[in-house]
């Protein structure tokens, strides 16, 4: 059984007028956003790729230097690098 809470979300992408929206957090945690059926794997999608290209752009240590202290704990959570 979903719950009424879900049913009542409006998707957030542009233009959609639909309801009964999936959560989703973007990658860095920060928010929790829904989209409807439609535009859930979309989203999805574009996530990823801004994660790959986080990780992509600052797999060199010294372009890790120019994170903040968050950013270079993302970069280490999603990498799983320990040091």
């Amino acid at each position: 059984m979903l719950d009424k809470h879900f049913l009542n979300k409006k998707c957030e992408a542009n233009n959609c007028q639909l309801r009964g929206s999936r959560p989703l957090r973007n990658w860095n945690r920060t928010e929790m956003n829904w989209y409807c059926e439609e535009h859930f794997f979309e989203y999805v999608s574009i996530r990823e790729k801004k994660l790959d290209a986080f990780i992509k752009k600052n797999r060199d240590p010294e372009q890790r230097k120019n994170l903040s202290e968050e950013e270079l704990k993302l970069y280490k959570f999603f990498t799983e690098e320990s040091s």
